[in-house]
């Protein structure tokens, strides 16, 4: 990805060293047996899963061999595309 100005860039930088996944917002509910993944301030902003579903969920956004990702920032869809 290009960018013309000094922000752009330093927007894609930041955007790119971001974790996948942020921990402190990670959660094992035992009594359900569901991870809870927390994506807003509040605990009702939480969406739970099973297990399976949520690695199933994390994995989904690992290209295949030789594939390369390339992100819209502002749309946020990961769009693979085979690479060399």
């Amino acid at each position: 990805m290009r960018t013309k100005t000094k922000p752009g860039a330093e927007r894609v930088g930041k955007y790119m060293i971001r974790p996948v996944l942020a921990l402190e917002r990670l959660s094992f509910l035992e009594q359900e047996g569901k991870v809870g993944y927390r994506w807003g301030r509040d605990t009702a902003d939480q969406e739970t899963m099973n297990y399976l579903e949520f690695i199933a969920r994390m994995t989904s956004h690992i290209p295949d061999k030789g594939q390369v990702a390339a992100i819209d920032i502002a749309a946020r869809p990961a769009i693979y595309y085979r690479h060399g």
